[in-house]
């Protein structure tokens, strides 16, 4: 039920008395049953177990009355400990308050209550009181943060309706202030530079009579930080009851918890940039300094996650929308928008923690995923993107588009010498990754005027894959910027009347700019390495689709010239690419070369679904050509049976209803041509599945 783990993790007095009494709920437990081991229910002449735990956990809150705040909770925790025990393991009735549990409940919260009032009381003068209480000093720091420990083992077990009896927003700063000390106030890293001796030419030595070794055999000793997941744990239930009992102050309690957090971890950053360890030579210490990283992300996000998690369900009129958002989220009002953006800059500076963990966007399930991580990345997200232009002009933009610009903005810190900019650019890669990945998520409430921005910060990064999350988040990006173009064109198309703005009709102008560049970017990344087969031709059907929405919002007929000059070009530099001079068969790398050409063929084959008749039509009759150009009989026969197959395929489930019957008719007269010897098996089949269309 319990471990003697409990016991070393605790503060040696409060802890062991909490045990104590523990330990004491079970043991009473055991000898009523062994009194009356076939009596358990009573009868009508004698009670039963559980009425005579009841009077014997009544007698002991008794004992307690009058006694010191600290030592009260305690021990009502530990009583409320061992009854949680109990129900745990179905000796006593979950939720029912069977053996006084609910008088130990209460004694818990006033418990906590007093001790709270007894040194929030002392901290600010207290008046004449001031002469019968404690004085305030580090003493009286560890005796509250022992309470709080003690409460973190036993508050979670009380109802939320009687946690909101006690001041809530003081115990969430309390908290905050815990976990703030338990990391030394993020400070702890600062002794890393001054530590560091050289010694080797590839190794840092850090001798074991610097300050800093002693300083993390502190940290991971101290009663603070073996508490954190409990401390955590509690902050996170206080503070997502307070917001959705009292949004509005709630919000602002929250807003000041994640305000110590962002500090913290702006703070650990800066210190990592300056002094981290690229090749220690003690394994040992560089476990203990990623053990203690670790944690603080870990804490970080159960608490963001928990906020978060509540401000999605709170209603708008809950919570002041007037604040601007280019004003600073102290001196306004937060809302979920604000609590979010904080969450995501926090999570920037830990970036480098972050990817320990393979970064916010793998889609792996090893040891290492994180999913709570994800979680409360993307639910950041989801609020940020939410109603973005309420209370935002289209000129400034709203919240989310501010910290793309301040993402895309983003450089080495100010005073940075030449060794620390030199640190940042190791850790740029994990940072950019995670800037990215904001922008990939956001691109859709950007506004056309930050377009350009984003575009510079993605280039470098297109054409190299030796950084996979980088290159496959700026890929991603560009995509989203040709879907939302994609999709304000068919807006335009539902609301003909609708006339552009002079900012649709100039990030139009430049979407349009960027077609000619990303087909040749695809084009240089087809080769085997940079992109698979499937996110090559997912890439160009998306810029192919793009190109020819003009098509749809032309004044003249689809098939102007004008409108149809993008995805004519697309299709004419993806065929010249296939046409190209090929490699010598002789050539050690020709299996390779014939491999890019098929990549290319069912890239174009791809494309289809994007085209408009014109095209269309000239384009299905180049597949043709390509796939009677391949030879039967030979390994050319698996490429051409597989052009084939993916032709149908694209043709049965993606083009339109418009393009459907020329499309149909074409198959009809030529799908013997293309399979050759063996055609008229599938034939029958493939009539009827093509009929029902």
């Amino acid at each position: 039920m319990f471990s003697v783990q409990d016991a070393k993790s605790a503060e040696p007095t409060g802890g062991r008395i909490k045990i104590t009494f523990r330990h004491a709920v079970h043991l009473k437990h055991k000898s009523l049953i062994d009194d009356h081991p076939g009596n358990v229910l009573g009868t009508l002449f004698s009670r039963g177990v559980k009425v005579r735990l009841r009077d014997w956990v009544r007698d002991v809150l008794k004992g307690l009355e009058g006694g010191v705040g600290v030592l009260r909770l305690a021990c009502a925790g530990g009583v409320l400990t061992g009854l949680g025990d109990l129900e745990g393991v179905g000796k006593l009735k979950a939720g029912s308050g069977e053996a006084g549990r609910g008088r130990v409940e209460d004694e818990v919260v006033v418990a906590l209550a007093d001790v709270m009032e007894l040194y929030e009381s002392a901290a600010h003068g207290g008046g004449w009181e001031k002469e019968f209480q404690p004085v305030t000093g580090q003493g009286d720091v560890e005796a509250l943060s022992l309470a709080l420990i003690l409460a973190s083992h036993s508050l979670p077990l009380v109802p939320t309706p009687k946690l909101k009896a006690l001041s809530l927003p003081i115990l969430a700063h309390h908290l905050t202030s815990t976990i703030s000390s338990a990391f030394q106030s993020g400070s702890f890293p600062d002794l890393l530079p001054s530590s560091i001796t050289p010694k080797d030419v590839y190794k840092i030595h850090i001798s074991p009579t610097s300050s800093f070794p002693s300083t993390l055999t502190r940290i991971l000793a101290s009663p603070l930080y073996t508490s954190l997941a409990l401390l955590s744990k509690l902050t996170a239930c206080v503070l997502s009851t307070l917001v959705e009992s009292k949004p509005s102050m709630g919000l602002v309690v929250a807003g000041r918890t994640l305000n110590v957090m962002e500090g913290l971890a702006r703070d650990v950053e800066r210190a990592w940039v300056i002094g981290g360890l690229d090749e220690p030579e003690s394994r040992e210490l560089t476990t203990q300094i990623w053990t203690i990283l670790k944690t603080f992300l870990f804490t970080t996000i159960m608490i963001s996650e928990s906020i978060l998690s509540t401000t999605v369900f709170i209603p708008p009129s809950s919570f002041s929308s007037s604040s601007s958002p280019s004003t600073s989220t102290s001196t306004q009002t937060p809302t979920p928008k604000s609590l979010s953006l904080q969450t995501l800059q926090t999570l920037s500076h830990l970036s480098f923690i972050i990817s320990q963990f393979g970064g916010v966007t793998t889609t792996s399930t090893s040891s290492t995923d994180f999913p709570e991580l994800k979680k409360t990345f993307y639910i950041a997200l989801d609020v940020l993107t939410s109603s973005e232009r309420e209370g935002s002009s289209a000129e400034d933009g709203g919240i989310g588009e501010q910290f793309v610009k301040r993402l895309c903005a983003e450089d080495a810190p100010s005073g940075a010498g030449g060794e620390a900019k030199e640190r940042r650019g190791q850790l740029q890669p994990a940072k950019k990754a995670f800037a990215l990945a904001c922008i990939e998520q956001l691109v859709p409430i950007l506004s056309d005027n930050s377009l350009p921005m984003v575009f510079q910060t993605c280039f470098p990064y297109l054409y190299d894959p030796s950084h996979r999350e980088t290159f496959e988040s700026a890929h991603s990006i560009i995509l989203g910027i040709f879907a939302a173009h994609a999709q304000k064109a068919a807006d335009v198309k539902l609301n003909a009347k609708q006339r552009p703005s002079n900012s649709e009709l100039k990030g139009t102008s430049f979407v349009e700019s960027l077609v000619p560049f990303y087909a040749g970017c695809l084009i240089e990344n087809s080769v085997s390495g940079p992109l698979s087969t499937p996110q090559l031709r997912l890439a160009y059907s998306a810029l192919v689709r793009s190109a020819s929405s003009g098509a749809h919002t032309s004044t003249s007929s689809p098939a102007d010239a004008r409108a149809l000059a993008l995805p004519q070009f697309c299709i004419d530099t993806l065929l010249s690419a296939i046409n190209a001079p090929s490699t010598p068969s002789s050539s050690p790398s020709a299996s390779d070369g014939r491999d890019h050409l098929h990549r290319l063929h069912l890239t174009l084959i791809s494309t289809l679904p994007s085209l408009h008749l014109p095209l269309l039509s000239c384009t299905l009759e180049s597949i043709r050509s390509i796939v009677l150009s391949l030879p039967l009989h030979t390994d050319g026969d698996e490429r051409r049976k597989e052009l084939v197959e993916e032709l149908f395929k694209e043709i049965l489930e993606k083009v339109g209803d418009r393009e459907k019957e020329t499309v149909m008719r074409w198959w009809y007269d030529v799908r013997a041509e293309l399979l050759g010897d063996g055609g008229e098996k599938r034939e029958e089949g493939e009539a009827t599945t093509l009929s029902r269309l």
